[in-house]
């Protein structure tokens, strides 16, 4: 892995604030057609872009600063409407699962998926209720006491004993 350095992680702030001010001139200046349209695709970037910034700054990856990674995150996920700790707790819960049916954040269908299970996911997907099952596991860490450190870290602990040192990141 590569060392973190900040002036990729500030040119990615740059880049979230201009998105967010075209978005705002959309908004003001166009039509109500274009004004959907264009403001759609800037919010979808705004909130990729937000979300990508929390991950990286969970794996404290973006600046070489902990602190700064702490406090971008903390803004980064309240933007988005959740708390940095609960992602971090339910993203811990993603790479102890990884690729397994307890998975959360898994991405691409598990060998012997059926064709009705991967259509009405795509159904989910569609109507926004995936999205929503996203982030509301987010939200519902702190309430529903799961993950809790002492957890968490019997968690790494295996990881690194069964796996290995490169399973934790």
């Amino acid at each position: 892995l590569e060392k973190p350095q900040n002036k990729p992680a500030l040119l990615s702030l740059v880049d979230i604030v201009i998105t967010f001010l075209v978005l705002l001139f959309v908004v003001a200046q166009t039509p109500p057609w274009m004004r959907f349209t264009i403001g759609f695709i800037l919010a979808v970037r705004l909130f990729n872009m937000l979300a990508q910034v929390t991950h990286g700054c969970t794996h404290n990856s973006m600046f070489t600063s902990t602190t700064w990674n702490k406090r971008l995150g903390f803004l980064s996920s309240s933007l988005l409407g959740y708390k940095a700790q609960d992602f971090h707790l339910v993203h811990s819960d993603h790479h102890y699962y990884l690729n397994t049916p307890k998975d959360g954040d898994a991405m691409w269908s598990p060998p012997g998926y059926s064709t009705s299970a991967f259509l009405k996911d795509i159904l989910l997907d569609l109507t926004g209720f995936q999205a929503f099952k996203r982030l509301t596991q987010y939200v519902n860490v702190s309430k529903t006491g799961e993950g809790k450190k002492s957890n968490l870290l019997e968690r790494g602990i295996n990881l690194f004993i069964h796996r290995g040192p490169t399973c934790i990141v």
